[in-house]
């Protein structure tokens, strides 16, 4: 299991387009469970509505979990899109 904290950057925090964008790089880790933590709260990172349920906004800290067979590519290339602003 590997872990990264990242800080979301967005002036806007994560919204739809952003969290869309994370769900489906994270989703391309069929054999990876990847996980956001944030003020004790663990939620899929896989799945939409979780991601917005966690109300991020700039400023925002948030760890990074994944365990499996591609957990740290997983890793770098989400807390990357993370610290680029999810490229938008």
């Amino acid at each position: 299991m590997k872990e990264k904290t990242v800080t979301i950057l967005l002036p806007d925090g994560i919204h739809a387009r952003p969290a869309a964008i994370f769900v489906q790089k994270a989703s391309s880790y069929p054999d990876t469970s990847i996980k956001i933590k944030r003020n004790g709260v663990e939620v899929d990172a896989k799945s939409i509505m979780n991601i917005m349920m966690l109300a991020l906004t700039h400023g925002s800290e948030i760890t990074i979990v994944a365990e499996g067979k591609e957990e740290d590519k997983a890793i770098e290339e989400l807390s990357t899109l993370v610290n680029n602003n999810f490229n938008i």
